[in-house]
């Protein structure tokens, strides 16, 4: 059995067991595995402080920490049951944090129909673009931290608040008016704040980080859930700095006050490496390359490029071409101030027109069209 570095658990083809990371049999050597993995290994208790080489770990099969007795083998399920004394195992993973896998539900057929759709459908759009065949297509399963903590504890101070107040004008007339006050407030507190961060370079894929709350319905990275024909991105940075992280995001002020006073206390924090599915349709259209990213859980549109239309300008090359003109305008306006300058500045006007003409002849289609899913980040 071989077990990908992203996934904490297996299922073996023949048996049906799930199989986790463990040491050789009989070995004493090498320090204990983490805490709140059941896992079978021979021989007596290790030292601890040390580890097992790479090529020395092996996978062993699960069985009840309680009763030794075999658990039921449900594959991808992280929760295991004992079939003879009921008992419900978690099995955890290493590294201080678990994996968790957003399950696919778009296929290759359906994201390619989308990216079709979108470039038929988008306004703007080059008419070369809209009938390009789009038939390249690759799954990507992007790493996501996330850092959660349940949070306790009070605070107290003054806010500013809007309140109306009775205004009497010179006449006697009475109004509302609205106004702000400095009051004074306790507040205790008991909330959970989730942390997300990417864990590889999003904008590199031409994709932005998908919307999701972190309470939708995960699978655990179980190899052999994962589609063998895609990519499993390696997460960047380590678990203590994004614990870190998220330990300081999580004891910050809550109750939005200027000079808060109290103390805020983390109960229990957990840290998850989730992996979200997207679908990268590559396409080509006069002779440039160009991306449709497709969420593969809900089949949206999560980022697109493609050839605008012909006549249409992009911000940034609108801006440096009305530059241009500005600066011949001026030249020929100092040529006409000035006697001397006449011919040098006509020479420049020419010259810096030209330039413009360039521009505007030389960009694909006139820009590039670019869409993001709102709201996300």
């Amino acid at each position: 059995m071989t077990l990908p570095d992203y996934a904490d658990l297996a299922v073996c083809p023949f048996c049906g067991s799930n199989l986790s990371r463990g040491q050789p049999r009989g070995v004493d050597e090498w320090g204990p595995l983490p805490s709140g993995r059941a896992v079978l290994v021979d021989g007596p208790p290790a030292p601890s402080g040390s580890q097992p080489p790479a090529e020395e770990q092996v996978l062993h099969s699960l069985s009840c920490p309680q009763c030794a007795g075999p658990l039921s083998v449900r594959a991808g399920r992280r929760i295991l049951l004992c079939a003879h004394c009921g008992v419900r195992v978690l099995v955890t993973g290493g590294g201080g944090f678990s994996r968790w896998l957003f399950p696919q539900k778009i296929g290759r057929d359906q994201a390619l129909a989308t990216a079709g759709k979108w470039l038929r459908d988008y306004p703007g759009i080059s008419g070369r673009a809209r009938e390009v065949p789009v038939t390249r297509a690759r799954l990507v399963h992007v790493p996501i931290w996330e850092h959660k903590a349940l949070v306790a504890g009070w605070e107290f101070g003054t806010k500013l608040r809007t309140r109306y107040h009775l205004v009497t004008d010179g006449e006697g007339n009475e109004r509302l008016d609205l106004a702000l006050s400095k009051e004074p407030f306790e507040e205790p507190h008991l909330l959970e704040r989730r942390f997300f961060q990417a864990a590889c370079d999003i904008d590199a894929l031409e994709a932005t980080r998908p919307r999701f709350s972190g309470r939708e319905l995960l699978l655990p990275m179980v190899a052999g859930e994962v589609e063998p024909s895609s990519t499993v991105m390696e997460p960047r940075g380590t678990a203590a700095e994004i614990a870190e992280r998220g330990r300081k995001l999580a004891l910050q002020s809550a109750s939005g006050a200027a000079d808060p006073h109290g103390r805020m206390l983390i109960l229990r924090e957990s840290l998850t490496l989730l992996y979200y599915p997207l679908w990268l349709v590559d396409y080509q259209a006069g002779g440039r390359p160009y991306r449709i990213v497709v969420d593969a859980r809900d089949g949206s549109v999560n980022s697109a490029s493609a050839p605008a239309r012909e006549g249409r300008l992009t911000p940034s090359l609108g801006l440096r071409i009305a530059a241009l003109v500005a600066a011949a305008v001026f030249a020929l306006w100092l040529g006409s101030v000035v006697d001397a300058a006449r011919v040098p500045t006509v020479f420049v006007a020419v010259i810096v027109c030209v330039t413009a003409i360039l521009l505007v002849l030389r960009s694909p289609g006139g820009g590039k069209v670019e869409y993001h899913e709102p709201f996300s980040s």
